[in-house]
């Protein structure tokens, strides 16, 4: 990928959790083989989670990838990636329901010093035996800035 080139990746099928508030790698909305170098990004979710489960996520950079710097927000929440993650944590975690057509659209930039992956890993935010979805349809699109 050069500077000013994007990529985006889309889910084919939906992936549900259930029982589970340990993130885990979403098998769809992962870019690969990124060199390393400046990226903007947005991640929109289409996502379903029953009352009071609420939802989990990060981007984990993997397969050598090193973050250096990174921003990003979401619907008032503010996030920060360390050295290895954006990890701010979304959803209701007590109470409330995300919906069967909640969309959380999380925008932002980081900074690969070393090429790699980045990916969306997710989970409930409390474990419950009701799943929590993210849809068909969501998207992770990348723009190399530098």
């Amino acid at each position: 990928m050069n500077v000013n080139d994007s990529a985006v990746v889309w889910k084919s099928s939906n992936t549900s959790i259930s029982n589970d508030a340990t993130v885990n790698p979403d098998p769809h909305l992962i870019h690969t083989g990124l060199p390393a170098g400046t990226y903007w990004f947005e991640l929109k979710q289409r996502i379903d989670a029953a009352t009071g489960v609420g939802y989990r996520w990060l981007l984990n950079p993997t397969n050598g990838a090193v973050v250096s710097s990174d921003s990003c927000t979401l619907s008032g929440f503010q996030g920060t990636m360390n050295a290895d993650a954006i990890s701010p944590t979304v959803g209701n975690s007590n109470s409330g329901s995300l919906g069967p057509y909640a969309i959380q659209e999380i925008r932002g930039n980081f900074t690969l010093s070393t090429g790699g992956d980045i990916g969306l890993e997710w989970a409930q935010h409390t474990a419950n035996a009701n799943d929590t979805v993210v849809k068909e349809n969501s998207s992770f699109l990348l723009v190399r800035t530098a």
